[in-house]
């Protein structure tokens, strides 16, 4: 039976850690949408002069708190980025992690007691790319629940308005 080559075998093993890096593409491709519409609606709420604050209703102080809890979200969420950012980081160094390992394993075979030299590195790397994951989707599960009370404060404040 033939065997795989070594040089196949270390690329193989270095490509399974991909799909976490798409999977931290993904998170990241809608975290910074999720952003785009937090800091869209800043803008939108910055710009409005006095006299468009005076014809919504709006007061300063409403203003100001709606603009705080938006640079909130914006806090969290880049927070959350950071994370993703740092997995991705985490996933490319655990796939040279495997790529060392399976070379070194090779090139060194295993230590007399049947234990490898490197096998805890790409391991370690992974987990802790797994683990800037999760703390990346804690941050936005925050954002989002930021996000929904925020939404229901605006809808509460214009039909507060509306019935004035």
């Amino acid at each position: 039976m033939n065997q795989p080559s070594l040089a196949l075998t270390i690329i193989s093993g270095m490509i399974t850690p991909v799909l976490l890096i798409v999977a931290s593409g993904s998170l990241m491709a809608t975290t910074l949408q999720r952003l785009a519409r937090v800091v869209d609606r800043a803008r939108v709420l910055i710009q409005l002069s006095p006299d468009e604050m005076k014809k919504q209703g709006l007061s300063d102080q409403t203003l100001h708190d709606f603009i705080v809890r938006h640079i909130e979200r914006v806090a969290i969420g880049e927070q959350a980025m950071r994370f993703y950012f740092l997995a991705v980081v985490l996933f490319v160094g655990g796939c040279l992690a495997i790529g060392v390992d399976l070379y070194a394993r090779s090139a060194w075979g295993l230590l007399p007691n049947g234990h490898d030299r490197l096998g805890w590195l790409p391991v370690s790397v992974i987990i802790l790319g797994m683990a800037s994951l999760l703390a990346g989707a804690f941050c936005m599960s925050r954002e989002s629940t930021l996000g929904r009370a925020q939404l229901h404060e605006e809808f509460s404040w214009r039909l507060k308005v509306g019935k004035d």
